[in-house]
């Protein structure tokens, strides 16, 4: 979460492993992640994920449901470069745009990759685009993703 926040907010915060967000709907149309205890702060300081990071999404029950998401659901933040959507791609592949996700939607980072290993993650994403034959779902980069941890 920074193609907004970190350009036009104030500074943002790098996430780190076991730090628990949540999403807080922003000037009107905008989602941030913020750290869970500055959900209901005046001015909260936005929180960037790193592409490739790991996280447990806990939805509240209604959503839950309407999603069909487990109570703890896996997830992968993606960073689309081509569209500047920041994306969750869950196990079973499917995509949630930040920017959809519901005011209130704690979240707990397991894991946020090094600057290098975000930098394959990034190489490994142009390749792919440009070589739709090679090219894998967003289910098998998740379970790819999370096999090399």
């Amino acid at each position: 979460m920074c193609w907004y926040s970190s350009t036009c907010a104030a500074p943002p915060v790098e996430a780190a492993a076991g730090d628990r967000l949540a999403v807080r709907h922003m000037h009107g149309f905008w989602n941030w992640l913020v750290r869970d205890r500055e959900l209901k702060a005046r001015k909260p300081a936005p929180v960037c994920l790193a592409d490739g990071s790991q996280v447990i999404l806990r939805p509240a029950s209604g959503w839950r449901k309407q999603f069909k998401l487990a109570a703890d659901a896996k997830a992968v933040f993606h960073m689309d470069g081509a569209s500047g959507r920041d994306l969750f791609v869950v196990e079973d592949g499917r995509e949630f745009h930040l920017n959809r996700l519901p005011n209130g939607l704690v979240l707990d980072v397991m894991y946020v990759p090094q600057p290098s290993v975000a930098g394959q993650i990034d190489r490994v994403g142009e390749l792919a685009r440009h070589n739709p034959v090679g090219q894998r779902t967003h289910a098998e980069q998740f379970h790819h993703l999370v096999a090399e941890q």
